[in-house]
């Protein structure tokens, strides 16, 4: 688990958080890769929307990556829109969709929480 402020530039920490973890467990690049992306755009939601603190936790149980963002704020609401093909933002929640297995999004007391899961596979030698 990690946490960071809710600064843009924690973007990062996180996308290394997970590299690291994914890494030291063996996971394959493509799947790495996929869950870079996912924990990148749901910190990067979470710095955007909800303005407060964020924790990042990472669990792996018999090829079942599961990624949790938290947020603790609340600025704003989740919200289904239209978005247009010269749109610059709104995309990252149907990205996240795209190449998640599953995804859940629950407003909590204080802040969201977005849970995420993958199937992946792990090098031979892990």
């Amino acid at each position: 688990m990690i946490a960071l402020p809710a600064e843009a530039s924690r973007v990062r920490a996180a996308r290394r958080f997970t590299i690291d973890h994914l890494t030291r467990w063996g996971v394959v690049d493509a799947d790495r890769d996929r869950a870079e992306l996912i924990a990148s755009e749901l910190v990067g939601n979470a710095v955007r929307h909800g303005g407060s603190d964020v924790t990042v936790h990472l669990s792996l149980v018999d090829g079942d990556l599961r990624i949790e963002v938290v947020d603790t704020g609340g600025r704003s609401r989740a919200r289904s829109c239209i978005i247009t093909p010269t749109d610059e933002a709104g995309r990252g929640l149907r990205l996240v969709d795209s190449l998640a297995d599953w995804t859940d999004i629950r407003r909590e007391t204080h802040g969201w929480q977005v849970c995420v899961g993958l199937r992946i596979a792990r090098r031979r030698d892990a």
